[in-house]
Formats: structure tokens, C-alpha cells, sequence
């Protein structure tokens, strides 16, 4: 304790030596503790978004190969689903679960002289909650659906057709069989739309299984929402393993992990293998790629520090041999009234590892400071970006063990350029320090 007590007071006698030591370190974290925050705060804003955009957690597709070898997805039986999500609950908590018809290959949505590509989503508006709460109305009403011929469009997609609430669109799709349908649809509802749900338009589930000659209540993917996001992985695994259970073939997850749709839809009509069988993704699959960039730019922040650490931790070992050269006299009385070498040594290790920790301190600080000012300011034009947003907004969120490694990281190093200068103050000779002091 007194030995800590000493180094405190020697730093404290040195003030402007130790700000600018402790702020060396301190640009250090502040610059990977911006990173860590962003990135983190990004990775959240793009996991939650993706999960609105594709309603759910974990997706199973039932592919299937006609005769001509054209690849149709289509689930008629639901009832191994529903058991395999049954077992599945009982290991980790699900929010809910849908069923969907979507046109993948999107559609072609024309009115008067205007058209437009965009993916439709067929859903059942009597169990889709979370549609209801996800979409803000500009205009309209998605009540009574069910059963409805009606179309849900952006407010950009209404916009580029140029038409209004009540009139009708035409809908050119091509059939699970490769024929081509041209329905019409009344607009029912316009939402207000962003950069994420661009391009997607929903009506209900029976009238889009209409226009892709499915039978009424089949689907073609099933989605499960879980509610602890860390579940994800491991239940997906679980979900492929119970749908074998019950008897259904699953692509093997080695051949999805990591993988977005469209590689493993294109994967599929390669393989030489044309039998049925089940492709259980993840929202984590969707975003492996983009997972894989901000983890990119994590080590890169880290290494960067490391960098920086080394330059600052040359100039530490150098201020450090100065000062123990400025404190020969003082060493030598300390030593002269009986202090122990290893004593010596350890008070200016403990200088080191206060500089350290208060320069560590104020670039956390710091950085959590410009962090929430960031946050305040509204990006809500930055569309482009809008993925990465929260309602228009950056927010942040630290990787604590990357935080804890960066602080790990400091500390050993300004040990380390702090241990040769100690290790010479603790040698020194009583009687020569004192003798060569004026």
C-alpha cells in the first residue's frame, strides 16, 4: 500500500510529464474504443434490421426439382415443421413462428405506362403480427386481408408507378412450373418506406399461392423468430437435426453455413443431385459476409493500437531511464534509509501501471463520450446507410472482450517499457547515487 502511495505522489509531482504519458495512451484506446463502439453498434443496427427485413431468425426452404429439372420451392406438409419447432421450443425460448410465400424471383408491377421490379411476400395477416407492428402506414389499412386480392406497396414503389391508394396495379409473375400470370390488385395500404424494405410488397399468402399455381395453405419457407439473439446458431443446428428426426432430408450445414440465398439457391441448381430436400439458413448465414468485414476491421483497430502502443511505449522507456537518472538522489536516500531494491523497482512499476490505467480510463471515457454525441445526430437522409442505422441514428456498443484485451494489452506493454528502467532503479549503489548528485 505504501509502495502504491509513493507512486501515486511521484506522478502527482510530475504533472505535465504524466498527462502527456497518460494521454499518449489514452489517443490509443480512444482511437480502437471508436472503432470497437462503431462497429459494434453497427453490427447490432444491421442484425436487428435484417431481422425485420426477413421477418424471423431461422428459415427452412423445401427444395424440390421437377422433371424438366426446374428447381421449385414449395411445402405442402407443415406438420414436420411444426413438431420439430415444438422440440426446438423446448430448448430455447422462440418468439413466434410464420409461414410464407414469397416471389423470390420478384415480379413485375405495372400501372399505365410505369412498371417496376419488386418482391412480393405472401403472408396470413390474421397470425402475422409482426408485420402489422413493423409497418408505419402513410396511408390505408391493413385490417380484413385476409383473403383480400389487395396489395400493401412503399410509399417509393407507389411513388414510381405513380399511383394512389384504391386503384389497381397489375402483377406479371412466373409459376412455380415456369408459366407466366398477370393478376390485377387494388392498393390497400401504402407504408412508409426506407432503404431496408425497398423492393418488398406484400398481399395474402392464398392469393400469391394463387398466382404461383400453389395449393391454398402451402408455403414455401418456414421462419422462426427466436428470443434471445445468442440462440441462433445453436438452435438452427438443433432445428436441422429435428427435421431429420422427422424424417425430411436437410442439406448438410457445412454446405450453408455462411452462406446468403442466392449462393446456396445457385449451388443447388448445379449440383448434380436433383433429389428433395430442406435448406435451414440463419439470419447469422445472411450476414457472414458483412460479419466477416467488421471482424476484419476489429483486428485491424487492434492491430493498429498495437502499433501505436510500441511508438509510445519507446518514448515511455526513455522518459523512464531520464527519470530514474533525475531521482538518483532520492533513490539513494530511500535506499541509504534501508529500502529494498525489489521496493524501488516495484514504485516505478506502479507508476507505470497508473499511467496506464488512467490513460486507459480517459480514452474510454472519451470515446464513450464522442460516441453518444454521435448518436444524437440524425442520418435520416443517408439512406444508402440506412442498414446500419437505428431509426436514423448510429448507435454503439462495445465489445468487451476486445475492450478487455485492449486494456490487457496496454498495461503488459507499458510494463514492459517501464521493467528495464525499474529493474536499473532498484540496482542502484546508495553511496555512488548520493556521491554523484551536486
Amino acid at each position: 500500500m505504501a509502495v502504491a502511495t509513493i507512486a501515486l505522489k511521484n506522478l502527482s509531482r510530475q504533472k505535465r510529464r504524466s498527462f502527456l504519458l497518460a494521454g499518449a495512451i489514452a489517443f490509443g484506446i480512444l482511437v480502437v474504443s471508436l472503432v470497437n463502439g462503431l462497429v459494434g453498434g453497427i453490427l447490432a443496427n444491421t442484425q436487428d434490421n435484417y431481422t425485420t427485413l426477413l421477418s424471423g431468425h431461422i428459415f427452412a426452404i423445401n427444395v424440390e426439382f421437377n422433371d424438366k429439372k426446374r428447381m421449385m420451392m414449395e411445402i405442402g406438409d407443415e406438420s414436420p415443421y411444426v413438431s420439430a419447432a415444438d422440440e426446438l421450443g423446448k430448448l430455447y425460448p422462440i418468439r413466434y413462428r410464420q409461414k410464407r410465400t414469397s416471389v423470390f424471383n420478384n415480379a413485375t408491377l405495372i400501372f399505365q405506362n410505369n412498371s417496376t421490379w419488386r418482391q412480393i411476400d405472401g403472408v396470413d395477416w390474421a397470425a402475422d403480427k409482426f408485420l402489422a407492428d413493423q409497418l408505419e402506414l402513410v396511408s390505408g389499412s391493413m385490417k380484413d386481408l385476409r383473403g383480400d386480392p389487395g396489395i400493401v406497396l412503399g410509399e417509393r414503389t407507389a411513388k414510381s408507378l405513380d399511383v394512389r391508394l384504391g386503384e389497381s396495379v397489375i402483377i406479371q409473375v412466373e409459376t412455380i412450373y415456369g408459366q407466366q400470370n398477370v393478376v390485377e390488385a387494388p392498393v390497400r395500404a401504402i407504408y412508409k418506406e426506407d432503404q431496408l424494405s425497398s423492393g418488398i410488397c406484400y398481399m395474402d399468402r392464398d392469393v400469391v399461392n394463387s398466382m404461383l399455381n400453389m395449393e391454398k395453405g402451402h408455403f414455401n419457407w418456414y421462419i422462426i423468430m427466436m428470443k434471445n439473439f445468442r440462440d441462433i446458431d445453436p438452435a438452427t443446428k438443433a432445428f436441422a437435426g429435428l427435421l431429420e428426426k422427422e424424417g425430411l432430408h436437410v442439406m448438410n450445414r457445412d454446405k450453408v453455413a455462411g452462406k446468403g440465398f442466392q449462393a446456396l439457391m445457385g449451388d443447388l441448381r448445379r449440383d448434380k443431385d436433383k433429389s428433395a430436400r430442406v435448406v435451414v439458413s440463419d439470419l447469422n448465414d445472411q450476414m457472414a459476409g458483412m460479419k466477416g468485414i467488421f471482424d476484419t476491421i476489429r483486428i485491424v483497430s487492434l492491430f493498429v493500437l498495437l502499433m501505436l502502443l510500441l511508438v509510445i511505449m519507446v518514448g515511455l522507456n526513455n522518459t523512464y531511464r531520464i527519470i530514474v537518472w533525475e531521482r538518483a538522489k532520492e533513490i539513494g536516500t530511500m535506499r541509504a534509509l534501508g529500502m529494498q531494491r525489489p521496493v524501488v523497482s516495484r514504485i516505478f512499476l506502479f507508476e507505470a501501471v497508473f499511467l496506464a490505467l488512467a490513460g486507459t480510463l480517459a480514452g474510454i471515457l472519451l470515446s464513450t463520450g464522442l460516441l453518444s454525441i454521435l448518436s444524437i445526430v440524425s442520418f435520416d437522409k443517408a439512406t444508402d446507410f440506412a442498414i446500419f442505422l437505428h431509426k436514423g441514428h448510429l448507435t454503439w456498443s462495445y465489445d468487451f472482450g476486445l475492450l478487455g484485451v485492449s486494456i490487457g494489452l496496454v498495461i503488459l506493454l507499458t510494463l514492459f517499457a517501464a521493467i528495464s528502467p525499474a529493474s536499473k532503479a532498484g540496482k542502484v549503489d546508495p553511496a555512488v547515487a548520493l556521491r554523484s548528485v551536486r
